[in-house]
Formats: structure tokens, C-alpha cells, sequence
């Protein structure tokens, strides 16, 4: 098996564990919550589009900062933004190192470990972002019935 092809399976195996779907769920449930109005949803949208146009795990966490500056975009309330960053940047690094250790047949360099960490970010928001979108649904259908 390639190389990319064993990156790729060992992320998928990483991402399918059930602490990462539970995580995703409760950010997305609480990103649900703090994001009431319209405004929301573009956040969130603009944070996918961050981190699957950047090259490095940074510009997504200083993104997130960036949001949290501003103090009247949502990623300030209730610490969300916060915990964010310290689940993206701290506990997927050690996702990252766990791969990193079951693939050390491949020696991988510095780089490859960074784009590790970033496709494990990738799917950590998409994952979050449709949990949000589930729970505002779900939320939009409470009202309406």
C-alpha cells in the first residue's frame, strides 16, 4: 500500500472512534446554541472555507482568534472559541502523534505530520459543522410543530 494510502486509512481509523464523533456532537451542540441568529451559519461556513483552503493548522486557530477578538461574532461566548482551539491544536497534535507512532515505518517528516494534523482538522469541523446544522434543524423544527 502507498504511502498517502496508509495516511489516509490511519486518519479514517483515527476520525471513526467514537471520543472524536462525541466531540464533534457536543461542540456542534454548543455552537448551536450560541449561534441563534442568521450570523451563525455564515461563521461557521467561513471557518470550513478557512480550514480547507489553508495549508497550515494556524491559520485556522488564528482564524478562530481572530473571531474571538472581535467579541461579537459567537465564537467568544460560553468559551467556545476557546475550547475549540485547545481541542484542534492540543488534542488533535496528539491525535497526529498517535499516527505518527503506527506509521513510524513511514518516517515522516515535519511536513507530512503538519498535513496529518491539518485533515484531522478538517474532518473534526466538518463533522462539528453538521452536528450544528443538525441541532439549528432540529431546533427550527421544535418551533414550527
Amino acid at each position: 500500500m502507498k504511502n498517502r494510502m496508509k495516511i489516509h486509512k490511519a486518519i479514517a481509523v483515527q476520525t471513526s472512534k467514537e471520543e472524536f464523533y462525541l466531540k464533534a456532537e457536543e461542540l456542534g451542540t454548543k455552537a448551536a446554541k450560541i449561534f441563534t441568529e442568521g450570523k451563525g451559519k455564515a461563521q461557521l461556513n467561513n471557518l470550513l472555507n478557512v480550514v480547507h483552503s489553508s495549508t497550515r493548522v494556524t491559520d485556522t486557530i488564528d482564524y478562530i482568534t481572530r473571531q474571538i477578538g472581535h467579541g461579537n461574532r459567537g465564537f467568544e461566548k460560553d468559551d467556545f472559541g476557546n475550547e475549540l482551539i485547545h481541542f484542534l491544536y492540543s488534542e488533535l497534535k496528539i491525535v497526529r502523534n498517535s499516527i505518527s507512532s503506527e506509521l513510524k515505518d513511514l518516517n515522516l517528516d515535519e511536513y507530512q505530520l503538519q498535513q496529518i494534523h491539518l485533515l484531522l482538522c478538517r474532518q473534526f469541523i466538518n463533522s462539528m459543522v453538521i452536528h450544528y446544522n443538525y441541532r439549528q434543524q432540529e431546533g427550527i423544527n421544535a418551533i414550527t410543530v
